[in-house]
């Protein structure tokens, strides 16, 4: 059986596109020094889960995003599920994890039906130790497989 390494990052929440995808791209850095073979990244962690997240909703900056993302699995060859957005054609939004493999191409996606806020003290205080880790519940028939 192949072991693997697997890093959990809990990045600082900034109230900015660019601060939050530097703190989850840092993550990223981080784990694959460590020796990690993959990297598990909070909801939301490219746009940060706050008030102002719907400002920071832009299809072109999360295409650029992701792509970024993309790169640096690549070129650490580390995989990694990430929270970011997600834009239906239909204008809907998405609170999505979309999962990169150590080659950097997406492997899948996992949705939410829309992009929730709710005021944890985990997400509320960045400066101290935290984590939150959302899974899909085994208990959703939709979520089973």
């Amino acid at each position: 059986m192949t072991r693997r390494r697997w890093a959990i990052a809990q990045p600082r929440m900034h109230w900015t596109l660019a601060g939050n995808l530097g703190e989850t791209l840092a993550s990223l850095e981080a784990a694959a020094a460590a020796g990690a073979d993959a990297c598990l990244c909070t909801e939301l962690a490219v746009t940060g889960f706050h008030r102002r997240l719907p400002e920071l909703i832009d299809a072109a900056a999360l295409a650029d995003a992701e792509a970024q993302l993309r790169s640096a699995c690549a070129r650490r060859g580390l995989a990694a599920a990430v929270g970011l957005p997600t834009l239906r054609p239909d204008g809907a939004v998405l609170n999505s994890h979309v999962y990169i493999d150590a080659d950097g191409s997406e492997v899948g996606r996992v949705h939410k039906q829309d992009v929730q806020y709710a005021g944890f003290v985990v997400l509320k205080a960045p400066d101290i130790p935290g984590m939150l880790v959302e899974t899909a519940y085994i208990s959703n028939p939709a979520e089973e497989a």
